[in-house]
């Protein structure tokens, strides 16, 4: 419907209208509702303008259609035609969306009537709109359209600092920035609707977690705010075993079991080592009793493999003291104690001796007479980057 139709005589004798108070998030705007006059069974709208209650500018008209037998079970079958006031004076549509039902005719067979034809919802048509920059005639004086925005922090909660560097971007878009010194940032120019907000850092790969993404609404002339963060060790642990659990189609953990979950790298070079072997074996039970149980022996120890980027994980370990022991290709690590109540869970990493130290001498000479050079600086790199 347009300003003409909205102001025709014809409407006014044709609908009644009534106040709407704004809803709770929308204190600031009051309605003017309006629906067809009781026994009206032609097509036509229901709806409500909405203005400010200060200045009683026009900001939105809300509506959806009446009479239309096929789309009576519609869901939203109708739209939004949102207002602005430009600091000219001028009035435009700033946005605008319609849900238009598509009927066909359909025939239905009943005993007493016969075959008879009906129109039924075949579909829904959605189109809209958006302005999103606005010029003069003469190219100059540009005015921007109100625009969403989102900012906030990246927290590492495995050391309780910030997470500079981290890039923090909205899915399935082109938005993204790099978090500042501090964790801080912010996504500016953006449309109105939800999003899902997500972020990457190397320390993520290096604890082997991946983050899920978070939902945030964002709205026209809003600043929207939110905290994401690397989960702590403990809940890092935890999720590890829900993830395993869900896709194997069992409900939750133990509450008394431990949860023990980590990676295997190379001690020296710090690469990670896929399909190594990590044995968990209680040395004590949780009253202090001294016992050691043999690989198998027992409920008290277990043995796991290193799967991609070197990760493993127990789930439902005895509580207690427990030692942690990798091992790869004949070689083993030192082994690891920990100290676990009921209930706990620990994020962990193990490192193999599986390269040994290298002894190098350089000798640094001028190109022409080989003479020697006294005080020369000496980098020793590898794809990995610096070694010394």
């Amino acid at each position: 419907p347009d300003a003409r139709a909205l102001l025709s005589a014809e409407f006014l004798r044709s609908h009644c209208f009534r106040i709407v108070e704004g809803e709770d998030d929308e204190p600031s705007l009051v309605g003017l509702g309006f629906e067809p006059v009781e026994g009206r069974e032609v097509p036509d709208i229901r709806g409500t303008l909405w203005v400010d209650r200060q200045t009683a500018e026009l900001r939105r008209l809300d509506f959806e259609y009446t009479g239309l037998a096929g789309a009576r079970n519609a869901e939203e079958v109708g739209g939004r035609v949102e207002f602005r006031h430009l600091p000219t004076g001028a009035w435009i549509v700033s946005r605008w969306r319609i849900r238009m039902p598509i009927l066909a005719s359909d025939r239905a067979w009943w005993r007493e009537a016969g075959s008879k034809s009906m129109e039924v919802l075949a579909g829904i048509r959605e189109v809209g709109g958006e302005v999103l920059e606005m010029e003069t005639a003469a190219g100059g004086g540009g005015v921007a359209a109100d625009r969403a925005a989102v900012e906030g922090t990246v927290w590492d909660s495995t050391r309780s600092v910030p997470l500079p560097g981290a890039r923090v971007y909205l899915s399935g878009t082109s938005h993204g920035i790099r978090a500042d010194s501090s964790g801080w940032f912010r996504l500016d120019d953006l449309a109105e609707g939800r999003y899902a907000v997500a972020f990457h850092h190397p320390r993520l790969d290096t604890l082997g977690l991946f983050v899920p993404a978070r939902e945030v609404e964002l709205r026209r002339g809003r600043l929207a705010e939110i905290r994401l963060a690397v989960p702590s060790r403990e809940t890092a642990a935890r999720a590890v075993c829900r993830s395993r659990e869900e896709g194997e189609g069992k409900t939750g953990s133990s509450p008394d079991g431990v949860v023990v979950a980590g990676t295997v790298v190379d001690a020296l070079t710090g690469a990670p080592v896929p399909g190594a072997s990590v044995v968990a074996r209680r040395v004590s039970s949780p009253g202090g009793a001294r016992r050691e149980d043999r690989a198998g022996s027992g409920d008290g120890t277990r043995e796991a493999e290193t799967g991609e980027g070197g990760r493993f994980h127990f789930c439902g370990l005895p509580a207690g003291e427990l030692r942690l022991t990798g091992s790869f290709l004949g070689r083993s690590g030192t082994p690891r104690r920990l100290t676990l109540a009921v209930g706990d869970a620990r994020l962990v990493k193990l490192g193999l001796p599986l390269t040994d130290p290298t002894r190098v001498v350089i000798r640094v000479v001028e190109p022409g007479s080989g003479a020697p050079v006294d005080g020369a600086s000496v980098l020793l790199g590898s794809d990995r980057g610096p070694v010394l």
